[in-house]
């Protein structure tokens, strides 16, 4: 295979994330004929279409899966509390340019993974989290969206990593997430997300 685009923009270009000029210029390689990259971009295509096709599990199920071989607690194992890298909303935009409604673009690092969340608030003081880990057993980690301790939502991210949970305005929401590598949980203390 060579390397005349990265992995990362071969999957953005199966997506349909490409930027307009990235994808003008696979499209233009690929229509010069590079066999090496019709391969790829197939590839990409093909593991796209079949992720994006995943059944929908209900919760019920997950519970009771969960409740049948819950994850054993090894010896040493803590939570590690990941550190927010960054925030949109730490970088004021120009007047006009963030309005109500806008999604809160964020990042955290810890414990080996990188997550990144987009926090849209919704109706009523409603707010939809969607999100992508990456790291070392993100592919089915279990995300919990929790607000005092009480858990709001949950989900199994899909092979990408990535997950959507939904949830209310609260001062003490928590990500807990739990890796298929069962090494203990990470905690993403979200800032406020909601203004009163």
């Amino acid at each position: 295979m060579t390397a005349h685009f990265k992995t990362e923009q071969w999957i953005d270009f199966a997506r349909g994330l490409a930027s307009p000029v990235l994808r003008a210029e696979i499209e233009e390689h690929l229509a010069r004929g590079c066999e090496d990259c019709r391969v790829e971009s197939a590839r990409h295509s093909l593991l796209w279409d079949v992720g994006r096709n995943e059944v929908e599990v209900p919760d019920a199920v997950v519970a009771r899966a969960l409740a049948i071989a819950p994850a054993p607690a090894k010896p040493g194992w803590r939570d590690i509390v990941a550190a927010l890298v960054f925030d949109s909303f730490a970088s004021p935009l120009a007047a006009g340019v963030r309005g109500p409604g806008a999604a809160r673009m964020m990042h955290f690092s810890g414990g080996g993974l990188e997550i990144d969340v987009a926090a849209e608030p919704l109706p009523a003081g409603a707010l939809r989290l969607m999100g992508q880990i990456e790291g070392s057993g993100a592919a089915s980690a279990r995300v919990r969206l929790t607000a005092g301790g009480e858990v709001m939502d949950s989900a199994v991210a899909n092979g990408f990593g990535e997950f959507e949970l939904h949830g209310v305005g609260h001062p003490e929401l928590v990500l807990n997430i739990g890796t298929a590598l069962g090494e203990g949980a990470i905690r993403v203390p979200l800032p406020k997300l909601i203004e009163e």
